[in-house]
């Protein structure tokens, strides 16, 4: 029974991560590429295309500590997902105060 949460974690966990990666390379696109280049704003849907693009281009595999369990792997990767767009977004917004 607790692989099928595991499971539905990890799946959860895969489709909040796209959504927020994609929903902060929206944002920053729209800060950065669209006043300076001229280009018009990206949706959130393709910013999640583009980003899952790029993380399929880019991916570098982390290895995890032999005996280390599930639960902790699935915290690791939740804070992942929540801390590495909300850290590009505020130090974009930080940079966005300079320009």
């Amino acid at each position: 029974m607790k692989a099928i949460g595991y499971t539905a974690t990890i799946i959860g966990l895969m489709f909040f991560s796209a959504i927020f990666s994609g929903y902060a390379l929206s944002v920053l696109w729209d800060w950065f590429v669209v006043p300076y280049f001229g280009v018009a704003a990206i949706s959130i849907p393709l910013a999640i295309g583009l980003a899952l693009i790029v993380q399929y281009l880019t991916h570098q595999e982390q290895k995890t500590e032999p005996g280390k369990d599930v639960a902790s792997i699935l915290i690791e990767g939740f804070v992942r997902a929540i801390f590495k767009p909300l850290f590009a977004l505020a130090f974009g917004w930080i940079v966005t105060l300079w320009l």
